[in-house]
């Protein structure tokens, strides 16, 4: 509750643990345009990374422009459920393309899980 915080930003307490105010849900800030022609072509040799619950990942713009836009390819080496968590990409676009197999979403508020094909 902000009124009994008042303008305090940081609270500090008896035992040195600190606790911050933040902003719960602050501004989305879209960078500058930072143009340049990306061609990203899939090969059995891409560099994967690893990312949440088991997946590989694979950036497409490696730039991204100026920290703009990301596109990631993600691949799950394993089938079957992912023990992944709800979370959510402040983000002004995104889409999801299944390019083989099928996987099952669910969004959060927003109706009934649902496969994409």
């Amino acid at each position: 509750n902000r009124t009994v915080l008042g303008d305090a930003q940081e609270l500090v307490a008896p035992n040195g643990t600190r606790v911050q105010m933040v902003d719960a849900n602050p501004p989305l800030t879209i960078p500058p345009l930072v143009a340049s022609l990306v061609v990203n072509k899939f090969s059995q040799e891409a560099a994967w990374s690893r990312g949440r619950a088991g997946m590989l990942y694979r950036d497409l713009i490696p730039d991204r422009h100026g920290g703009r836009f990301v596109a990631s390819h993600i691949k799950i080496p394993t089938g079957g459920p992912v023990n992944d968590y709800v979370h959510f990409h402040k983000v002004k676009f995104q889409i999801i393309f299944c390019f083989h197999g099928s996987v099952e979403v669910v969004y959060q508020d927003q109706g009934a899980a649902f496969t994409m094909l």
